[in-house]
């Protein structure tokens, strides 16, 4: 009878002892997808820092060209071009996140374009953009995020028909990131910089002028700048 007794013991203490470590695994694992979700939460909280970034890509502005009689333009005889560039620069700033996947990026950056047509309206030319900018980041996925924001920029233009230009314009930021690493992301992006130059009386005329022509007017359009870059996180 002992015997039975200490079998049925036996076999309530191994119940027991089952039922305690199937609890401890369960709370374990209950803890361990806690730290998880509370490690991916400061990871995102914790995405606040500097930014360096290099870009490149093709800057495109039109340029257009019209002659004038005294006060009265000489129709048919003006000329327009859209011209097209290579650019490349440099950014510094940082990331602020107010939310898990939300945040703002303010930052500055230099775009140095380079024109290398000769035969266009004011010939080879240089444009140098200073550029502050301030983005609304959305983060998509953990890898994908899209941008958008407002910049103001102080441009200068060396060109070899005309003095040199310079101006402050308003533009527009669009564009998708892509996150590589923690410390390392991609972008590709479209930048409005709005029309920072005015219109250019010349009071030499070129040689392209019609007869009667007694003056001369470069007018400059939108610049906008079609770009990728990779950023550094720190």
């Amino acid at each position: 009878m002992k015997s039975v007794w200490c079998v049925v013991l036996f076999a309530l203490s191994a119940l027991v002892a089952q039922e305690s470590q199937h609890k401890e695994e369960q709370q374990e694992e209950i803890q361990a997808n806690e730290d998880v979700l509370k490690e991916q939460k400061n990871i995102a909280y914790n995405r606040d820092g500097f930014v360096i970034g290099i870009l490149g890509g093709i800057s495109i502005m039109d340029i257009s060209s019209d002659y004038y009689s005294n006060v009265f333009e000489i129709e048919g005889a003006g000329n327009s071009k859209l011209e097209i560039a290579p650019h490349y620069g440099l950014r510094l700033g940082y990331d602020v996140y107010f939310l898990p996947y939300y945040g703002l990026r303010l930052y500055i950056d230099y775009m140095a374009s380079h024109f290398f047509d000769s035969s266009s309206i004011v010939g080879r030319a240089n444009l140098h953009a200073f550029v502050f900018n301030a983005d609304y980041k959305q983060e998509i996925t953990d890898r994908f995020g899209f941008f958008a924001g407002l910049s103001l920029n102080y441009s200068i233009l060396d060109a070899q028909k005309i003095e040199m230009q310079h101006g402050l314009g308003v533009g527009i930021n669009l564009g998708l990131t892509y996150a590589i690493a923690s410390w390392s992301e991609f972008e590709m992006g479209l930048r409005y910089l709005g029309n920072p130059f005015t219109d250019k009386r010349l009071s030499n005329i070129d040689a392209n002028a019609p007869l009667g022509a007694t003056r001369q007017v470069i007018d400059f359009g939108d610049l906008l700048a079609i770009r990728v870059g990779f950023n550094f996180k720190i």
